[in-house]
């Protein structure tokens, strides 16, 4: 009889274990993502591209309707032809090349209003803040070679919608749209801010 209580105490036991683990496990994700970032600031060069960003994230969910991380970004455009810009607050035509190279490093917290992550559906609100290395290159018939980098202050505020399509939900869906404004400031790029909107979807998998 007392055989048969330890066995059934046992089996408790573990199946309390399996629960609790279940529950605490579900709290850390890496992501990958790939957006679309167009400039919308000044009349400047960098306000004529639409640059492609990838990007590589981590997040950890500190309650059911809040999570915070960070994520690691790439921007890269090029451009080369015959173009008409402002240089050095000067209005300049002629051939150039030019080129510019960004990596956003931010902290992201999101804060998910339904809370939990077995829904299939979960709108949430987020922020972003952190640095920006931005590097710019410039050439031409007209222009003297020139480069300049920097790093800048960011903020990204968001909106998004996550969908958890599978029936564990490990794997989950990102849809977002951000507003970014960076603080690089240069007289070479005529630009006081790089403002810009960006549509980003991401992949999002717990790990642990």
């Amino acid at each position: 009889m007392k055989l048969k209580r330890y066995i059934a105490l046992l089996m408790m036991s573990a199946s309390l274990s399996v629960l609790y683990a279940q529950k605490t496990e579900e709290k850390h994700s890496v992501s990958v993502g790939w957006g679309v970032w167009l400039p919308v600031g000044g009349n400047t060069f960098t306000n004529k591209l639409t640059w492609v960003t990838p990007h590589v994230g981590y997040e950890y969910r500190i309650l059911p309707q809040l999570s915070a991380g960070f994520s690691v970004g790439y921007l890269y455009s090029n451009e080369k032809g015959n173009t008409t810009d402002r240089y050095n607050n000067s209005l300049v035509n002629g051939n150039s090349h030019r080129k510019l190279t960004a990596i956003p490093i931010q902290a992201e917290l999101l804060y998910f209003p339904l809370g939990a992550r077995e829904q299939l559906f979960q709108p949430f609100l987020g922020i972003g803040g952190g640095v920006r290395y931005t590097k710019y290159y410039i050439t031409g018939d007209v222009i003297n070679t020139s480069e300049v980098s920097s790093w800048a202050g960011i903020m990204t505020p968001q909106v998004g919608l996550r969908v958890a399509p599978f029936a564990n939900k490990r794997i989950s869906l990102d849809a977002r749209l951000y507003w970014q404004n960076v603080g690089n400031r240069w007289e070479l790029l005529d630009t006081s801010s790089q403002q810009g909107i960006g549509i980003e979807l991401r992949m999002v998998s717990l790990i642990f």
